[in-house]
C-alpha cells in the first residue's frame, strides 16, 4: 500500500513521465530492430546471392580467358607470319623430309600448348586430303577410348560448315563430354578440345552448396550435367543462376541450396522470437526495478543539487561503494562539489599567473639601461657637436617612448608596431652608424590589422641586442603578408644565432627567464597562448650567420575589410 502510494505521488512528475516515454520507445525500439532484422535478412541474402553470382562470373571469366588464350594459340600455330612454318609444310610440304619433320615440330608445338594449360586440353591437326592426323599427349580419355575419339574428332571436323569462329561447341565422344574448337586453314584443321567436367569441377568444391550444374544451349536446353539434373524452374529451396560465357553458345547454369548458401532462416527466426519475448519480459522487471531504485534516488538528487545551487557548498551525497549507477551519480556529484571549489582556487591561481605575465611585459617595456644608452649617445652627439643627428634622435626617441609608455589597449594596430620598430631600427642605426641595415615589407592593406603590441620590436630588438659588433655588417629584414586568414611575420638576420640549447628551450616552450636571457621572446610566447590559444604560434631557426623567426597569427580583419580601409584611406 505505502509503494502504491508513492508511486501515486510521483504520477506527474518529469521522471515518471520519462519512464513511462521509455517503455513506449523500447517497445517501439524492439519492434523496429525485429523490423530490422527481417529487412536486413533480406539485404544480406541479396548480397550473398550477388556475391555468389560475381564469385561464378568470375569464374567463368577465368575460363573464357583461358579459351581465348587457346584459340590465340591455335592461330599462331598456324600464322604464316611465325617462324616455325610446321603447320604449313604439314598441310602442303611435298618434300618427304621437311614434311616428317615438320611433323614432329607441330606435334611438339601442341604438347607445349596442352602442357601450358595443365594439360586440361587436347590439342590437333587432322589434313585429310594426306590422312595425317597429329595430336598432343591425350589425358582426357582413358587409352581404350583414345581410338573412338581420334575418328569423331575427324568426323566432327568433316561435317562442320562453320569454320574459324571463336566460338567452342559441344562435342560428345562416347560417354565422354567435351567442349571443341576447330579452325579450318590452309587445307587442315587444327582444334582443340577440353572436358566439360574439367569447366563445371571449380564450380561443384563448396561442400554441398550446389545440387545441380550444367551447361546450358542458347535456346536454354541442358546439354551437359555434372550434379542434379540442372533444368527445370526454380524451386522454393534452391536460387537458380544463369551465367553467360563469351567463348560457349549458351550459358552455365548452377542450382544452391538456399538453406547453404544463406544459412537456416528457421533458425533465426525461432532466436528472433526468443529475442522479443526476452526483451520484453526484461522491460516489464526493468520498469518495476526502476520505480524502485531509480526514482527516489534522483529526487533525492535533486533536492541536493538545489541546496547547492542556491550556495550551500557543503552538501554532499552519501556514498555506499555498491558501483550502481546510482552510486557513481552520487559520487560524481561529490567529485564535481569538490572539482568547483577547488576551480575558484585554479582561477585565482590563473589570474596570478596572468598578472604576472603582464609584469614581465611592462618589465620588457621599461629597460633602463637603455635609456641611459641614449642619453650616452646624446652626450656623445652633442660633444662632436651634430645637432642635426640630435634632433633626429630626440624626434624618433620621443616617438618611440611615446608609443612604448603610452596607454595601450589589449590590440594595437599593426601600423603602430611598425612604426615602433622603425623608430628603434633608426635610434640603432644612428648608434652604430654603418654596422646595421634594415628592411621592412608589408603586404598592402595589412596596416589596419590589430595585433599584439611589442611582437616586432621585441624580435628586432632581440636581432639588434645580440649580433650587433659581432658581424662586419648586420642585416635585419622583417616581411608582413597574409593568407588563410592569417597574418605571416618572418624576422631575418645574419647574425651569430641562437646557442643550441638555448633555442631547443626556446622552442620547446620552457621557462628561461631564471637565465636573464631572451625574456622578451619567452614573453612574447606566453601572450600569444593567453591570448590567441593554439591559433597563433612561433618558429625560430638558427644557425651561425642566419636566424630566421617565423610567427603566425590570426587575423582580426578580413580580406574586404582591408580594401575597403585601404581604398578609403
Amino acid at each position: 500500500m505505502e509503494e502504491k502510494t508513492k508511486l501515486f505521488g510521483y504520477k506527474n512528475s518529469v521522471t515518471v513521465k520519462s519512464l513511462a516515454l521509455m517503455i513506449i520507445l523500447s517497445t517501439a525500439i524492439l519492434l523496429g530492430m525485429e523490423l530490422i532484422s527481417f529487412y536486413y535478412m533480406s539485404v544480406y541474402e541479396k548480397s550473398t546471392m550477388e556475391n555468389y553470382r560475381n564469385s561464378l562470373e568470375m569464374y567463368c571469366s577465368y575460363w573464357d580467358n583461358k579459351l581465348d588464350i587457346i584459340n590465340n594459340s591455335l592461330l599462331t600455330v598456324t600464322s604464316s607470319s611465325s617462324s616455325d612454318s610446321s603447320y604449313s609444310n604439314v598441310c602442303n610440304s611435298r618434300d618427304e623430309l621437311v614434311f616428317q619433320t615438320a611433323k614432329k615440330l607441330l606435334v611438339n608445338r601442341m604438347s607445349d600448348i596442352a602442357w601450358n594449360h595443365e594439360n586440361e586440353v587436347l590439342v590437333f591437326v587432322y589434313v585429310p586430303d594426306r590422312e595425317v592426323f597429329l595430336k598432343s599427349t591425350n589425358h582426357l580419355v582413358s587409352y581404350d577410348k583414345r581410338l573412338e575419339m581420334d575418328q569423331d574428332i575427324k568426323k566432327y571436323a568433316s561435317g562442320i560448315r562453320s569454320y574459324n569462329s571463336t566460338k567452342w561447341d559441344y562435342f560428345k565422344s562416347g560417354t565422354e563430354d567435351f567442349f571443341i574448337q576447330v579452325y579450318r586453314i590452309d587445307g587442315g584443321y587444327i582444334g582443340a578440345l577440353v572436358k566439360c567436367q574439367t569447366i563445371l569441377d571449380g564450380v561443384v568444391q563448396d561442400n554441398g552448396m550446389v545440387s545441380g550444374i550444367g551447361l546450358t544451349d542458347d535456346e536454354g536446353k541442358i546439354t551437359y550435367s555434372l550434379r542434379g539434373e540442372a533444368g527445370g524452374e526454380e524451386k522454393k529451396d534452391t536460387a537458380v543462376l544463369l551465367i553467360p560465357m563469351t567463348h560457349i553458345d549458351g550459358q552455365l547454369k548452377v542450382e544452391a541450396q538456399r538453406q547453404n548458401l544463406f544459412g537456416d532462416k528457421t533458425t533465426f527466426t525461432f532466436l528472433l522470437l526468443i529475442t522479443v519475448s526476452l526483451g520484453l519480459l526484461l522491460l516489464a522487471w526493468n520498469v518495476r526495478y526502476q520505480v524502485k531504485a531509480v526514482l527516489g534516488p534522483l529526487n533525492k538528487l535533486r533536492s541536493v543539487m538545489e541546496k547547492f545551487s542556491r550556495g550551500n557548498l557543503d552538501v554532499r551525497l552519501e556514498e555506499k561503494n555498491t558501483n550502481s549507477e546510482i552510486d557513481v551519480l552520487n559520487h560524481t556529484f561529490n567529485e564535481m562539489a569538490e572539482q568547483i571549489v577547488d576551480l575558484k582556487i585554479d582561477v585565482y591561481e590563473a589570474e596570478l599567473a596572468r598578472e604576472k605575465t603582464e609584469s614581465n611585459y611592462m618589465r620588457v617595456q621599461i629597460q633602463p639601461h637603455f635609456y641611459t644608452n641614449i642619453l650616452n649617445l646624446i652626450y656623445g652627439l652633442a660633444q662632436l657637436k651634430d645637432f642635426a643627428s640630435i634632433q633626429k634622435l630626440s624626434m624618433t626617441t620621443g616617438a618611440y617612448f611615446r608609443y612604448l609608455l603610452g596607454e595601450k589597449g589589449t590590440f594595437v594596430l599593426l601600423r603602430e608596431e611598425i612604426q615602433c620598430v622603425k623608430n628603434y631600427i633608426q635610434i640603432q642605426q644612428i648608434r652604430y652608424k654603418d654596422e646595421m641595415e634594415f628592411e621592412l615589407n608589408a603586404e598592402e592593406g595589412m596596416e589596419r590589422q590589430m595585433v599584439l603590441p611589442m611582437i616586432l620590436q621585441t624580435f628586432a630588438e632581440n636581432s639588434v641586442k645580440h649580433n650587433i659588433g659581432l658581424v662586419p655588417l648586420l642585416r635585419i629584414r622583417i616581411d608582413i603578408s597574409s593568407g588563410n586568414d592569417r597574418i605571416y611575420i618572418t624576422v631575418r638576420d645574419n647574425g651569430a644565432g641562437f646557442e643550441p640549447d638555448m633555442l631547443e628551450r626556446i622552442n620547446k616552450n620552457e621557462n628561461i627567464s631564471n637565465k636573464g636571457e631572451h625574456i622578451g621572446i619567452t614573453n612574447v610566447k606566453e601572450r600569444l597562448r593567453i591570448f590567441y590559444g593554439d591559433t597563433a604560434s612561433v618558429e625560430i631557426n638558427s644557425r651561425p650567420g642566419e636566424t630566421l623567426v617565423k610567427v603566425v597569427l590570426p587575423e582580426i580583419l578580413t580580406q574586404e575589410e582591408r580594401n575597403e580601409y585601404h581604398i578609403g584611406g
